[in-house]
């Protein structure tokens, strides 16, 4: 058995067995709790001088504080690691706070002989979980069989085999808790790209592997172009109707998507919303509706193609397996004449629970990213998000708008990308996406 205080930013100390520090050993299991959190004690053996049983105390102790400033600070987080055999793997999980009391009988407190074996108690509270070693999840697309080291995932919609998702297969994820992961995209376009606004959802309830969740602008009930003239338009005109199939609201059951709209074309300076609305013989009323967009940059003169109109329950209602009739609505407003064109509406699945998250945006700040380079948002050990330079990471160059994106175990699971380049929405770019996690149980033996 091992167990162990470590920390990147310092030198770890094995309270099982440390010659350095004069440990010899320590009685410990892990235990699970019923909160967030969980306190043990870890009883430890240690023999030297006063000096070198001193030191180990307020070595452990140090690190101990370092935990706590950890919760405060953007700062390094101090983990206790467990191995239950040689052979086993290392887990860890991270200490919130701690402490070392001296052993309360006075013959395991002296101090004052050349060689002394006294008994501490260290006090830890921890995350009531563990995570195993980092590993890279393999995962499929369309076109590529399963394998690590990345897949080719395309910026469009489902139209073709060039589709903007990978899978993972049920077996790929373990552990008995849901888990963040550190995603990497790199560009693969083939030459400079302007990446800025990205957004990644993780459909794992919704049948992923057959939920139809890109909604056409050739499925729109009525067109996928609307024009209107100088006295202009406003939300009482539902512009773009999908209407849900009986079949896809059976599989989303009410849970959350988000509303991801791919435009052809659109004049500036509007405002966009999106909706669900009860569809009775085609007549149309507002179930739930989210607030306006904006579509274009502070000036108003350049409009956006690519927008986050918000997240909708499909269909509204709760839980249902047998649902009515629904249907998306986007509409607009704007003050003069203009149109648009909707080329297609990609829903994203965005459950999010206290331990769970299946939607992420974030966007790059403005660098020019050359082929093969890459951005990496490291949900892992909460390092933040960046853009890689021959791999350096550029300090402030990407920002994370949600919590980092999670996956489930046991279950398969579809992560769809999309990304624009500032104003632009081109479709057909190539990413190599990988991804990576380190497995969560609530105990570990």
């Amino acid at each position: 058995m091992m167990v162990r205080i470590n920390s990147p930013a310092s030198t770890p100390i094995t309270l099982s067995l440390d010659a350095t520090y004069g440990i010899l050993g320590c009685t410990y299991w892990p235990t699970e709790g019923t909160e967030d959190s969980v306190t043990e004690t870890i009883l430890v053996t240690v023999e030297g001088t006063e000096a070198v049983i001193k030191s180990a105390v307020q070595y452990i102790n140090s690190l101990l504080r370092e935990a706590e400033m950890a919760g405060d600070t953007i700062s390094y987080p101090v983990y206790l690691e467990f191995q239950a055999t040689a052979s086993a793997s290392i887990y860890r999980s991270k200490i919130v706070s701690g402490m070392v009391q001296w052993d309360s009988e006075a013959v395991r407190h002296k101090l004052d002989n050349a060689t002394n074996t006294v008994g501490i108690s260290v006090i830890v509270t921890r995350l009531n979980f563990w995570e195993g070693p980092e590993v890279e999840i393999p995962i499929s697309t369309a076109a590529q069989a399963e394998s690590v080291n990345g897949r080719i995932v395309y910026n469009n919609d489902n139209a073709s085999s060039s589709n903007n998702y990978f899978q993972i297969a049920a077996n790929r994820v373990i552990g008995d808790l849901p888990a963040p992961v550190k995603l990497r995209i790199a560009q693969y376009t083939g030459s400079a790209v302007s990446w800025r606004s990205f957004y990644v959802g993780n459909n794992v309830f919704s049948s992923p592997s057959s939920a139809d969740v890109w909604l056409l602008g050739s499925e729109a009930f009525t067109s996928a172009t609307a024009t209107w003239g100088a006295g202009g338009i406003t939300h009482s005109t539902l512009m773009f109707i999908f209407n849900f199939s009986n079949t896809l609201m059976t599989q989303t059951k009410g849970r959350m998507f988000r509303v991801i709209a791919a435009l052809t074309s659109a004049t500036a300076g509007m405002y966009f919303r999106a909706g669900i609305y009860s569809n009775y013989g085609n007549f149309f009323l507002p179930v739930r509706v989210n607030r306006d967009r904006y579509n274009s940059d502070s000036g108003g003169a350049t409009a956006f193609k690519l927008m986050d109109l918000g997240q909708l329950p499909i269909p509204p209602g709760g839980y249902n397996t047998a649902p009515g009739g629904a249907a998306l609505v986007i509409s607009a407003r704007c003050a003069g004449a203009g149109s648009a064109t909707i080329d297609f509406v990609n829903i994203m699945a965005s459950d999010s629970t206290s331990d769970f998250n299946s939607f992420m945006a974030f966007e790059q700040l403005g660098y020019s990213v050359d082929n093969t380079e890459y951005v990496e948002i490291d949900g892992i050990d909460n390092t933040g998000a960046g853009y890689y330079s021959g791999g350096v990471k550029v300090a402030g160059s990407v920002k994370l708008h949600t919590d980092y994106l999670y996956v489930w175990p046991g279950k398969q699971q579809r992560i769809h990308i999309l990304y624009d380049e500032g104003a632009a929405f081109v479709p057909g770019r190539q990413m190599n996406v990988s991804i990576f996690y380190r497995p969560r149980v609530r105990t570990v033996g």
